[in-house]
């Protein structure tokens, strides 16, 4: 399965071209579970230990949307978590960000698009995914040091053989080309990082994309107008 193929409608364009400019859309997502099943062990994030953490890639069903327009998104996300300290909610509402304003930093945003134009396209299994969770984990909370998983502000074990996967791919960063398209999920008007578990996602076209495609949809309604007259 092509987890970035995931079909979305014209609609989608459509909508989202019109309300670019209106009150950015909440959306409630309700966790599903995991994907493609997870890999459990222990972490420690600065000083803190969380025993028994699962890790992998996570689905959620969109509940509920609100803006100003309403727009229709997915019907269904995929996401990776973003912060490793905080509690997944069940159902949490959510907004998109872009990375380059979540992120605030050129090096760390630099390392998760390598992470994701070199490894995604590995995950699809258990032992994958819960690699790739832990690669960015490690990337967010060490970007700035040695990407190191036995050491630093982040240290893993357990996973089985997740962790050696995961070590393997944060071996290969350093140099890498950008992938487009990736938004950050979380709370609406959150500045702080301590409400609901963030989230990293694909699932959102870009905005100049968007454009284009609202012009093409706006142009080709013009021209069935024209031949229905």
């Amino acid at each position: 399965m092509n987890l970035r193929k995931l079909a979305t409608s014209a609609a989608l364009a459509a909508a989202l071209l019109v309300s670019s400019t209106a009150n950015a859309a909440v959306l409630t997502l309700q966790f599903v579970g995991f994907e493609n099943g997870s890999r459990s062990g222990n972490i420690t994030v600065n000083t803190l230990t969380i025993n028994n953490t699962r890790a992998g890639l996570l689905r959620f069903n969109v509940t509920n949307v609100d803006g100003d327009p309403p727009i229709d998104v997915y019907s269904q996300i995929l996401a990776f978590c973003i912060e490793a300290n905080l509690t997944l909610q069940m159902n949490a509402e959510y907004e998109f960000q872009s990375t380059i304003d979540y992120f605030a930093d050129a090096n760390r945003l630099a390392l998760v698009e390598q992470l994701f134009s070199k490894h995604f396209a590995s995950t699809g299994s258990a032992n994958n995914d819960a690699a790739f969770q832990l690669a960015l984990w490690e990337i967010i909370y060490d970007f700035d040091g040695a990407l190191n998983l036995s050491a630093g502000n982040f240290v893993a074990t357990g996973f089985n053989s997740a962790l050696a996967i995961a070590q393997g791919w944060l071996d290969t960063l350093g140099v890498g080309n950008k992938y487009n398209g990736l938004w950050a999920l979380r709370a609406p008007g959150e500045t702080v990082r301590n409400t609901s578990q963030d989230l990293i996602t694909w699932q959102v076209p870009e905005p100049g994309a968007l454009a284009l495609l609202g012009v093409g949809l706006i142009g080709f309604g013009a021209m069935r107008r024209r031949k229905l007259a």
